[in-house]
């Protein structure tokens, strides 16, 4: 899916605390941390950049992401790293919720929501998308406190806002969802759900 011109700038709000340490301020956060699908000391790293409310992420999740665990993943050929590019604002409600779980829950949460995609992004009103999502993160183990307070949290939207931001530049230049970056390389990337031409690509680095 081509992503909307965003019609504002989101920036990446840092807040410094009077008296806060070096080491403090330094810390990372852990919310932000790379998940990885997969063995990291596979051969291929493949970077997936798409939205959680994007139907075409959610065939390539649902059809085809099973045959990649199968035939490379799974196999220690290839690991994945998902990142998000949210297309809409109910996308980036749906990725916080994936942040705020334990890290262990990560991918099974995205599954979730891909898997249920037309139940809680079908709604027809912006309340009732929220709702389903609510619901769904309920039934994967959050607290309604954890909810509400993971929605409220507006360091973690800004943040997920300036991965977008940042993903959109140069040398990345991502402007469709899904795509697919293989080890790295900007310049060789797959920018639709289509398996086969993945797939020609994986195997085309693993003969070098």
């Amino acid at each position: 899916m081509r992503l909307q011109t965003l019609g504002l700038v989101f920036g990446c709000i840092i807040s410094v605390m009077s008296g806060a340490s070096p080491d403090a301020l330094a810390e990372p956060d852990a919310r932000f941390a790379e998940h990885v699908l997969g063995n990291p000391k596979a051969p291929i790293r493949i970077d997936e950049y798409a939205s959680l409310a994007c139907p075409h992420c959610a065939a390539f999740e649902n059809d085809e992401l099973p045959k990649l665990k199968a035939d490379y993943i799974d196999k220690g050929k290839v690991y994945l790293v998902f990142h998000d590019v949210p297309i809409w604002e109910i996308a980036t409600k749906a990725a916080m919720l994936t942040r705020c779980m334990p890290s262990d829950r990560y991918y099974p949460m995205i599954e979730t929501l891909y898997r249920l995609q037309s139940v809680w992004a079908g709604q027809r009103t912006e309340t009732g998308q929220l709702d389903m999502l609510k619901q769904q993160a309920k039934f994967a183990g959050l607290s309604n406190d954890q909810i509400n307070s993971c929605l409220a949290d507006t360091q973690l939207e800004d943040g997920i806002l300036q991965e977008q931001i940042d993903s959109a530049k140069p040398p990345l230049s991502i402007t469709m969802t899904p795509t697919f970056i293989l080890n790295g390389d900007p310049k060789n990337r797959v920018e639709t759900a289509d398996y086969n031409e993945l797939k020609a690509k994986i195997d085309a680095l693993l003969k070098k």
